[in-house]
This record gives C-alpha cells, structure tokens and sequence, in this order.
C-alpha cells in the first residue's frame, strides 16, 4: 500500500511539472 501511495506522488509530480513547463513555453513563445 506505502508503495502505490509514493507511486502516485510521484505521478502527481510529474504532471505539476509537465504543467509548469508548459506554462514556462507558452510564456516564452508570447515573448517572441
């Protein structure tokens, strides 16, 4: 169960920092 639980921290992560690079791209690109 500990297991799955940091499984899904860990998913959860990735997503929040999928979205703050794209966050960082579309400000870079209305920059351009």
């Amino acid at each position: 169960m500990h297991q799955t639980q940091t499984q899904t921290q860990t998913q959860t992560q990735a997503e929040r920092n999928k979205a703050v690079i794209l966050e960082i791209l579309t400000t870079a690109f209305s920059m351009i």
